[in-house]
């Protein structure tokens, strides 16, 4: 229903511009939901909040602000928000949305702060989910005097490569979930196209896939814990990530490696524990001389050099 009404209100701001050469208002189609209903029973069955929030403000907004492309018609959606939440709906194991009703849920952490939104979304491996966003007054953490600093060399042999001549090797999860993800990913193109059968090897395929994220998003945010509790200034190299999968021998690998998600993770940490995290720019960082600034070519698998 949601995907139903997306798409009308699309095709009416589209209609809109070519008829008059100006564009048709967020406030306009709210208005206009009221004689929907009418027309349209289903539309009912929806919670009035979350047909509002389906209509295309936030994507045209986005849009003329840069931030996404142009809004297009959709053939699905896969969440829908409640704007105005309330902590009343939030149970010990079930949540109890509007117009649907009570739904048991696994609750993985307590919900404290002010509840503002909740949104409902299902991902590609099946699963559903309660996004609850909350408003909650953070204490800032107090700056640590900075005793222990540390310098990191991010790289595709070693994770991270330490100033004070300690390391993290690359875990590569890629290659330990790679084959389990090729033969989900045979098994689903030898399904015939619109068949159960091929229904269930697309969730299996995007399960493989989740469980590959989620094991090196759980490890990472362990490392992250570790290197914030143990150093009070951290400067990492800020790679331009984008530039560096162009070279297609070493895409995967970079992907795989995911640095700079894992620096936005010590950055969140380092912010609640009071550590102070940098980047840097990375440019001849590996190879120029830290006393007389002198400039060396040096192999990428080299660590240290003799300046002359």
């Amino acid at each position: 229903i949601c995907r139903e009404l997306y798409n009308r209100a699309y095709h009416e701001r589209l209609e809109h511009y070519e008829k008059t050469g100006k564009g048709l208002t967020y406030a306009e189609q709210q208005n206009a939901l009221p004689e929907m209903k009418k027309e349209n029973p289903e539309l009912t069955t929806v919670h009035s909040q979350v047909l509002q929030d389906v209509l295309l403000d936030a994507a045209f907004k986005n849009f003329f602000e840069g931030r996404t492309k142009y809004p297009h018609y959709k053939s699905y959606v896969s969440s829908m928000t409640y704007p105005q939440a309330s902590q009343k709906w939030i149970y010990r194991n079930s949540i109890r949305l509007p117009k649907t009703g009570r739904i048991r849920m696994v609750k993985h952490r307590a919900v404290k702060g002010k509840v503002k939104t909740v949104t409902v979304k299902k991902y590609r491996n099946g699963e559903w989910y309660a996004i609850i966003t909350v408003e909650i007054k953070e204490p800032k953490a107090t700056p640590k005097e900075i005793k222990n600093p540390v310098g990191i060399d991010s790289g595709l042999t070693d994770f991270i490569y330490l100033s004070d001549g300690t390391h993290v090797e690359n875990p590569r999860f890629i290659k330990k979930h790679e084959k389990r993800i090729r033969k989900a990913q045979k098994n689903l193109s030898r399904k015939q196209k619109g068949s159960k059968n091929r229904k269930k090897a697309r969730l299996l395929l995007a399960k493989r896939w989740h469980d590959y994220k989620n094991v090196k998003t759980d490890w990472q945010w362990n490392l992250a814990k570790l290197l914030v509790s143990r150093y009070d200034l951290i400067a990492y190299e800020n790679l331009s990530v984008s530039n560096m999968v162009k070279n297609h021998n070493l895409a995967k690998a970079i992907q795989d490696a995911s640095w700079a998600k894992f620096w936005d993770k010590v950055e969140w940490k380092a912010k609640q524990n009071g550590t102070l995290a940098v980047a840097v720019d990375p440019e001849y960082s590996t190879q120029e001389c830290p006393v007389c600034h002198a400039k060396h070519k040096v192999a990428l698998s080299e660590r240290t050099f003799v300046c002359p």
